[in-house]
């Protein structure tokens, strides 16, 4: 379907979104643990305000 160039630049792209998003949810775990009390947020919202701060 694509070429060599362009399968492995979408490739390259894909893992570093992966690895943000795995970056940004340890990131949402250790600021959920830092700072205790009740939070409603869940998972999804741990990793996008984790993501949002490591950028």
């Amino acid at each position: 379907m694509f070429d060599d160039n362009t399968s492995r630049i979408l490739q390259e792209a894909v893992n570093e979104m992966l690895v943000w998003v795995g970056f940004g949810t340890l990131v949402g775990l250790a600021a959920k643990a830092i700072m205790p009390g009740k939070d409603p947020g869940g998972a999804v919202s741990t990793m996008l305000m984790g993501i949002g701060g490591s950028v």
